[in-house]
């Protein structure tokens, strides 16, 4: 990246290889060129021309450069930022989750840090995708400073994916709420196994598929559902 080219050249630049790095896995890349990020965000709110240059991004056609510049203008023209964001976080891939969680945590009162690693991610991720998780009876049973635990979330989810699974085998094919619930589960995974981040992939095997306690039918069902790269990870666990 040129230093004599404008902050807003480089704010869009170092946005672009964020994304590329997040979609890839590649965290000490994402974390580097977060710095960069920053650096030329904060040069753009020092001009006088900066805002209306982020504001300009929200039509960017690379989805990370639209959400990084809705994210950081949520505080000042929120409405526009919310509807981009919202349009991002219907796209495939982490950048459009890293996206749903901004909006989640914004309705929330809350930051959201787009930086920390998409392991990191995976409790907030599960917990905001996956219907009806978080007000689970599995998911409740772990303290609040357990719920910030990759390992112990997964696996949690691998018992609520089970119930949900048995429900579906019980009562037939389900409705409402419930068919969302394990829709929606069966996406979450999907979205993680599309990621090339190593302790995502060991993840999925060592918390997900080994914890499914249940029925062969039952396993076999799930295994159904799963896409193809979701399901080489758990053929690499139950073997076939």
């Amino acid at each position: 990246m040129r230093r004599d080219s404008t902050p807003a050249v480089r704010y869009r630049e170092a946005a672009i290889a964020h994304g590329a790095a997040t979609e890839s896995g590649d965290h000490k890349q994402a974390n580097a060129v977060y710095d960069r990020l920053i650096e030329a965000l904060e040069e753009l709110r020092a001009i006088p021309d900066g805002l209306r240059a982020l504001e300009s991004m929200l039509q960017d056609q690379n989805s990370s450069v639209r959400s990084w510049a809705a994210s950081h203008l949520l505080p000042t023209r929120s409405d526009a930022a919310i509807e981009v964001l919202e349009q991002v976080s219907r796209e495939p891939g982490l950048v459009a989750f890293s996206a749903h969680m901004v909006l989640k945590e914004w309705r929330a009162g809350r930051s959201f840090t787009l930086i920390e690693s998409e392991y990191d991610k995976v409790p907030a991720l599960l917990g905001a995708t996956v219907v009806g998780f978080r007000d689970s009876i599995e998911y409740g049973q772990l303290d609040e400073e357990l719920k910030t635990v990759p390992g112990l979330v997964c696996a949690a989810f691998a018992r609520y994916l089970v119930r949900c699974q048995e429900a579906e085998e019980r009562h037939g094919e389900l409705t409402g709420r419930d068919a969302q619930s394990l829709r929606s589960a069966f996406q979450a995974i999907e979205v993680l196994s599309r990621s090339n981040d190593d302790d995502i992939r060991t993840l999925l095997k060592d918390e997900l598929f080994e914890c499914l306690d249940c029925s062969v039918e039952t396993l076999e069902r799930i295994r159904s559902k799963l896409d193809d790269r979701a399901r080489a990870l758990f053929d690499e666990v139950r073997g076939r």
